[in-house]
C-alpha cells in the first residue's frame, strides 16, 4: 500500500537493485514494510504524516539504506505536503557519509526551505485563480508549514545514524528486544510542543542545529528497525513490550487495495489502530509505521 499519492514507490526510492542474499559492504534487506492512519474521520488525503520509503517493498541489497519519517503539525499550513517534501528530501537527495552531524542535517533542511518557497507561491496563485482564499488560510500562508523531522542512515559497513528534530522515534531491535531508542526513551517525554522545523521563518539555523539530537550505532543481520510517529512511538515506550503484538498486525495487513493507506480504513493495522484509540491507549493522532527488517 501507499501512504501517499503522487510518484512511484519500491525499488527506485531505495536506489539499489532487489535480491535475496547478502552482498559485502552492502544493506541485505529483507522487507520494509510502511502502515499509516488518519486521524479518526480523517481520510488518508488528510494524511499529515510522511515517510521514505513511501511504500511497502521486498528484498533488496544496497550500500546505503535511507529511512526518514516526518510528522506535519496539524494547525499549519500543507502540513502534509511539508511533511513529503522533507522525507523525499532526506530519502533521495541528502548526502550520504559514515556519520551525520548537525551541520549536514540543516543544510538539507535549509537548501529544502529556499525550494518550497517558490513552489508555495506557485500552488497559492493558483488556488486564487480558481477560489477566495479565506482568512484563516491568508493568516496560515505567513506562517509556513512545520514538522518534525527523522532521518536514518543503515550503511553496508554495519553501522547505522540517525539525526532526529522533534519526537518521531526510531527503535532498534533484536529478537524483539530494544537495543536502542531514539531520540525518546521515556513515554513521559512526549509532550505537545516538539520541536519542528518550519517552511518559514528560520532566523538562526545555527540554533535550530543545537536542537538536532543525533545517534550512531551498529547493526547485526537480522536485526529490525521500527520507524514511528509520535502516537505510536509514545504507545510503544508507555507499553514497553509491544513488539510481539506490533509485528503480528503489520504482517496480517495486506499490502494493496484496502490496506490502512485507503480511505475505508478497512486494514487490519487500521482496526488495531482504532481499537487502541478507543480505549484511550493510544492518542487519537495520524499514525505512520516503517519497519525494516535485515536479511
Amino acid at each position: 500500500m501507499s501512504t501517499t499519492t503522487d510518484g512511484p514507490g519500491g525499488e527506485n526510492e531505495l536506489g539499489g537493485g532487489s535480491g535475496r542474499g547478502r552482498v559485502t559492504g552492502a544493506v541485505a534487506v529483507r522487507a520494509i514494510a510502511v502502515r499509516a492512519v488518519p486521524k479518526s474521520e480523517h481520510t488518508a488525503d488528510e494524511l499529515e504524516d510522511a515517510c521514505w520509503p513511501r511504500e511497502s517493498t521486498g528484498a533488496v541489497a544496497v550500500p546505503v539504506l535511507r529511512l526518514a519519517l516526518a510528522d506535519g503539525v496539524s494547525d499549519s499550513y500543507l502540513a502534509g505536503a511539508w511533511a513529503r517534501e522533507i522525507v523525499r528530501a532526506f530519502g533521495t537527495r541528502a548526502p550520504v557519509s559514515a556519520t551525520i552531524d548537525a551541520g549536514e542535517f540543516t543544510e538539507v533542511l535549509q537548501r529544502l526551505c529556499a525550494a518550497w518557497q517558490p513552489r508555495l507561491r506557485r500552488y497559492v496563485r493558483v488556488e486564487r485563480e480558481n477560489r477566495d482564499l479565506p482568512w484563516w488560510e491568508k493568516r496560515k500562508l505567513s506562517s509556513g508549514s512545520a514538522a518534525t523531522v527523522l532521518a536514518v542512515c543503515v550503511h553496508g559497513d554495519g553501522t547505522w545514524t540517525a539525526a532526529a528534530l522533534g519526537d518521531t522515534c526510531v527503535f532498534h531491535l533484536r529478537d524483539r528486544r530494544v537495543l536502542r531508542a531514539f531520540p525518546l526513551e521515556d513515554a513521559r517525554r512526549f509532550d505537545s510542543a516538539p520541536d519542528t522545523v518550519g517552511s518559514v521563518g528560520v532566523a538562526d539555523w545555527a540554533a535550530l542545529g543545537r536542537r538536532v539530537r543525533l545517534h550512531r550505532g551498529t547493526w547485526s543481520p537480522g536485526d529490525t528497525f521500527v520507524l514511528a510517529s509520535d502516537a505510536l512511538a509514545e504507545w510503544a515506550l508507555r507499553t514497553g513490550s509491544p513488539w510481539r503484538e506490533l509485528d503480528a498486525v503489520v504482517d496480517a495487513e495486506t499490502d494493496g487495495p484496502g490496506g490502512p493507506g485507503e480511505p475505508d480504513g478497512r486494514g487490519t493495522f487500521s482496526r488495531w489502530v482504532a481499537g487502541l484509540r478507543t480505549t484511550g491507549a493510544m492518542r487519537d493522532d495520524d499514525v505512520c509505521a516503517v519497519r525494516l527488517t535485515l536479511e
